[in-house]
C-alpha cells in the first residue's frame, strides 16, 4: 500500500443504524485509495451467515454504500462498496469518497470550494493579485475563481452560483487539475479538497480517489526540472481568465474529458484500451464541435488536426496520419488476423490523438495563438510526432 494521507481508528456504523457501532480502521492511501476495515460485520446475523453477494448481505443498496464513523472527529463514507474475503466477521469496504468534519446526509450539497494541487505556486511562477476573480459558469450558472493562499502554497477558490453534489464538485476539482497536469507533463496531483455550504463555516475535507501524492520526484528535484518539464505555464494561457474558460469548455465536453482522463491513469498498459477510449473521444469531439451525430472519422480527423494547427498538422503528416488512425479504429473494432497492429503503433498513435485533442481544447477556449505554437513545438509534442511518423 502506498503512504498513507490519512490512518484513523475509531467507530462505524450504518448511517441508517447508527445504534450498531463497530471498531474499525479508516485509511487513505497515497493512490487516493480509500479503505475501510471493520472488526465486527456492520450485516445483520442471518446475512452475516448466508448471504454472500451484494444484492443479499442484509444492506439496501443506499445503506451499503453510506457509513458514518467517529475517529476523533466525524467522517462521512460515501458510495462503499464490500470487499469479498473478509475474515470470521470482519469486513473490509472501499469508498469513493471520505468527507470529514461531519456528519451529512448523502444528498447534502455545497457551493463553497478549495482545491489545492502540487507544484501550483511554482506553475503560476509569480505572487497573483489575490483580490482578483474571475467570473465563469459552471452547469448553467454564474459562478466565480479566484486564486488564494493557504500557508504557503496557493489554492484556488470557487465560489459556486449554486449547490452541488460531491461528484459535481470532485468534476469541477478534476477540470482544474487536468489542465494543470497538461501544463506540468502529469506532475500536478490533487492533494486536497476543502467544502462548505457558507462563508464562515467550517470547511470539510474531501477525499476522493482523485487526490493522491506526487511520487515523481521530491519538491526539490521538481524546482531543478520544473522550466524544462513544463508544457506551457499559467500565464501562457491567460492566467485565471484562462482556467475559467477551460472549466467551461471541459463541462462541454465532458464526455471527451472523461475518456482522455481514463486513458491516461496508465498509458503504457492496456494499450488497445486506452488506444479506443482515444478513438472514441476523437470521434465525440468532433460530434460536439459540429453538433452533430454523426461522422465520418477520417475527415473529422483530418479536420481536427487542421484545427489544431499548422505546426501539429504539418509535424504528424496530416492525411497520412488521419488514414492510419481510421485503418487502426477498424482493425481494432473489427479485427483481423492478417492485419494486427503492433503495441508500439497503437501507443504512439493514441498519444498523438491524445495531444491533439489538448490542442483543440485549448483552442476552444481562446488560447493566444503564439501559445499554441509553442505548444506544438514543445520537446515533448515533437517526439510523439516523431515516433508515430515510423508507422505512416
Amino acid at each position: 500500500m502506498a503512504e498513507a494521507l490519512l490512518n484513523l481508528v475509531g467507530w462505524f456504523w450504518r448511517a441508517a443504524t447508527p445504534e450498531k457501532q463497530v471498531p474499525g480502521r479508516l485509511t487513505i492511501d497515497g493512490t487516493g485509495r480509500i479503505l475501510l476495515k471493520v472488526s465486527e460485520s456492520l450485516r445483520d446475523g442471518l446475512h452475516l451467515h448466508f448471504g454472500t453477494s451484494s444484492r443479499n448481505d442484509g444492506l439496501t443498496f443506499h445503506e451499503q454504500h453510506f457509513i458514518h464513523g467517529y475517529c476523533g472527529q466525524p467522517v462521512t463514507l460515501y458510495q462503499c462498496q464490500r470487499i469479498y474475503g473478509s475474515y470470521r466477521g470482519t469486513e473490509d469496504y472501499e469508498a469513493i469518497y471520505a468527507l470529514v468534519g461531519e456528519h451529512f446526509a448523502e444528498e447534502t450539497r455545497f457551493n463553497l470550494v478549495t482545491m489545492h494541487f502540487e507544484n501550483l505556486s511554482n506553475w503560476v511562477g509569480w505572487e497573483p493579485d489575490l483580490s482578483a476573480s474571475v467570473e465563469f459558469n459552471f452547469r448553467g450558472k454564474d459562478s466565480r475563481v479566484n486564486l488564494a493562499r493557504d500557508s504557503e502554497d496557493l489554492v484556488i477558490d470557487f465560489n459556486l452560483g449554486d449547490q452541488y453534489s460531491i461528484d459535481e464538485i470532485v468534476n469541477l476539482c478534476s477540470h482544474a487539475q487536468m489542465l494543470g497536469k497538461i501544463g506540468l507533463c502529469d506532475s500536478a496531483p490533487m492533494t486536497k479538497i476543502a467544502i462548505s455550504q457558507e462563508k464562515g463555516d467550517a470547511a470539510h475535507e474531501l477525499f476522493t480517489n482523485e487526490i493522491r501524492k506526487d511520487n515523481s520526484a521530491d519538491s526539490n528535484e521538481y524546482f531543478q526540472i520544473f522550466k524544462t518539464n513544463t508544457i506551457f505555464h499559467f500565464n501562457d494561457i491567460d492566467g485565471l481568465s484562462g482556467m475559467a474558460r477551460w472549466v467551461e469548455i471541459a463541462e462541454k465536453f465532458r464526455p471527451v474529458i472523461a475518456l482522455l482522463k481514463d486513458s491516461r491513469k496508465n498509458p503504457t498498459e492496456h494499450l488497445e484500451a486506452n488506444a479506443i477510449k482515444n478513438i472514441i473521444a476523437a470521434e465525440t469531439f468532433a460530434k460536439i464541435q459540429l453538433g452533430v451525430k454523426r461522422v465520418k472519422f477520417g475527415k473529422a480527423l483530418a479536420g481536427l488536426a487542421k484545427y489544431a494547427g499548422e505546426t501539429f498538422e504539418e509535424s504528424i503528416q496530416s492525411p497520412k496520419w488521419a488514414q492510419e488512425i481510421a485503418i487502426l479504429r477498424n482493425d481494432m473494432i473489427h479485427p483481423s488476423t492478417s492485419r494486427i497492429p503492433s503495441p508500439e503503433k497503437m501507443y504512439w498513435l493514441s498519444e498523438t490523438i491524445y495531444y491533439l485533442l489538448i490542442l483543440c481544447m485549448l483552442r476552444e477556449c481562446g488560447v493566444p495563438e503564439k501559445t499554441l505554437t509553442a505548444i506544438q513545438k514543445h520537446g515533448m509534442l515533437e517526439w510523439v510526432a516523431e515516433e508515430s511518423r515510423r508507422y505512416l
